[in-house]
C-alpha cells in the first residue's frame, strides 16, 4: 500500500460512530509502527485535514470544509444538480437526491427538499448502502456488465438485497435497465418511497442517479409515469449543463494560450542589442 493510500486510510477511520483518535490508535488499528502513525498525524494535521481536540486526540480537520465548499462550486455533476434539482422539486413538490459512485462507495452528493421536508437519512456526504434503495440500484443498473460483477464478487454477502447469485443479480438489474427507471419503498426510511433515473453523459455512460423521495403513502395517488418523464427531463438537462460547462472550462483553459504572442511575433518586437532602438535616418 503507499503511503498516500495509507494517509487517506487514515482520513477513513473518523467516522460519526468514532470521531476521535489518538495516534497510537490510529498505528494500531492500520498495523503501522508509531512513528509512523504520529508522522502521519503531523502530515495531516498541517494539512488541515486532522485537528487536535485535545492534547492527544484528534478529529477531521477544518479543511475538510474548505473543500466541501470547493466541490459545490467547481464539481460540474454537482454544479448542474443543483439548478436542475430545485426546479424538479418545485415542479413535483418531492424531494430530490443526486447520487454518485466512486470506487466502491454511493454517495449522496445533493439534496433539494421538496414542498414537504421531509427526514431523509442519507443527505449530501452520507455514503448510501450499495445494494439498497433506488438510488443505488439504478445508478448500478447502468453501470457496464463488468463493472457489476465486480462489485457484486466483492459484496456478495450484501449484493444478496438484489440476487443471492450472479443470474438474479443480473436479472434485477436488466429490468430496471429496461424500464428506464426504479422504484422502492421504505427500503431507507421507512416512511419514505423513492423513484430513480440515471444520469448519463453524451456517451451513455452513468453518471449518477436522480431520485425522487416522497411519503410512502402518497405513491399510489401520484402518476408514477409522469413522475419518471419530470425527472428524465431533469437528467437530461444535467447532461447538458454538463457538456456546456466543459466546453466553457476547456475555452477557458485554451484562452491564455491564444493570447500569447508567437516566438516570431515576440522577435519581430525585441529590440536591438543593447536595448536601444534604432532610429529611422531623417
Amino acid at each position: 500500500m503507499s503511503s498516500l493510500k495509507r494517509l487517506l486510510a487514515v482520513l477513513d477511520l473518523f467516522t460519526e460512530a468514532a470521531p476521535q483518535w489518538t495516534p497510537e490508535e490510529i498505528a494500531e488499528r492500520l498495523g503501522l509502527s508509531r512513528p509512523t502513525g504520529y508522522r502521519y498525524v503531523r502530515e495531516l494535521v498541517a494539512a488541515g485535514l486532522l485537528f487536535r481536540a485535545s492534547a492527544s486526540r484528534y478529529t477531521l480537520g477544518p479543511r475538510i470544509i474548505e473543500l466541501d465548499y470547493q466541490i459545490r462550486r467547481v464539481d460540474p455533476v454537482s454544479r448542474a444538480g443543483q439548478a436542475a434539482m430545485s426546479d424538479l422539486a418545485e415542479r413535483t413538490g418531492c424531494s430530490v437526491t443526486l447520487a454518485a459512485i466512486y470506487g466502491d462507495r454511493i454517495l449522496t452528493l445533493h439534496l433539494e427538499q421538496g414542498a414537504e421536508a421531509l427526514d431523509i437519512s442519507y443527505g449530501r456526504g452520507r455514503p448510501l448502502p450499495l445494494f439498497r434503495g433506488t438510488p443505488s440500484r439504478t445508478l448500478l443498473a447502468f453501470l457496464p456488465r463488468g463493472r457489476q460483477r465486480q462489485l457484486f464478487e466483492r459484496h456478495r454477502e450484501e449484493a444478496a438485497a438484489i440476487g443471492r447469485d450472479w443470474e438474479a443479480f443480473q436479472a434485477e438489474l436488466q429490468a430496471i435497465r429496461r424500464a428506464g427507471y426504479g422504484v422502492s419503498v421504505g427500503e431507507l426510511d421507512p416512511h419514505n418511497a423513492g423513484i430513480a433515473v440515471p444520469v448519463l453523459d453524451d456517451d451513455g455512460q452513468v453518471l449518477g442517479s436522480l431520485c425522487l423521495v416522497l411519503p410512502r403513502q402518497r405513491l399510489e395517488f401520484v402518476n408514477v409515469e409522469r413522475l419518471v418523464s419530470l425527472a428524465r427531463e431533469a437528467a437530461a438537462r444535467m447532461t447538458h449543463l454538463i457538456r456546456h460547462d466543459a466546453a466553457d472550462a476547456r475555452a477557458a483553459s485554451e484562452a491564455p494560450a491564444r493570447a500569447q504572442p508567437s516566438a516570431r511575433s515576440r522577435a519581430a518586437h525585441r529590440a536591438p542589442r543593447g536595448g536601444i532602438a534604432r532610429q529611422r535616418p531623417r
